[in-house]
């Protein structure tokens, strides 16, 4: 499953689980474009990733056409997960093939909110705290 929210401002939450299809993939990024014209071209993303694990090759390659095809109305995106040598290998993967040094993921929310402080407002940094708090809980 994915899932797209914007709360305020230029923030897009993504919540990613597992299984991920290849049809739910395709279905997402049929969404961003209206998501990227409602916040004004560029966004920074907040993206929970806790609940996904290894995805099959064909999602992966899907997921990689995705972040490929977005570099460009990227501000910030954070990926938090949880820690995971396997799936830790393959997101890490999918982030530099991207070739987009403002994407970055992570296991440790602090170190994510100091990510995306350098560039949300103040308004986007709290809706992102509270995202990734609920998540959690």
């Amino acid at each position: 499953m994915m899932s797209i929210q914007n709360p305020t401002g230029r923030l897009c939450q993504v919540v990613v689980s597992s299984p991920l299809t290849v049809p739910e993939v395709a279905a997402f990024m049929a969404k961003l474009p209206p998501m990227f014209q409602k916040v004004g071209g560029q966004a920074v993303f907040a993206v929970d990733l806790r609940g996904a694990n290894v995805f099959p090759v064909d999602v992966a390659e899907k997921l990689q056409a995705l972040l490929q095809s977005d570099n460009a109305a990227i501000i910030k995106s954070a990926y938090l997960m949880a820690p995971g040598a396997v799936f830790g290998m393959q997101v890490g993967r999918l982030i530099r093939d991207a070739k987009n040094p403002n994407r970055r993921a992570f296991t440790d929310p602090a170190e994510l909110k100091r990510f995306l402080s350098e560039v949300a407002t103040p308004d986007e940094a709290a809706a992102a705290e509270r995202f990734f708090a609920r998540a959690a809980a």
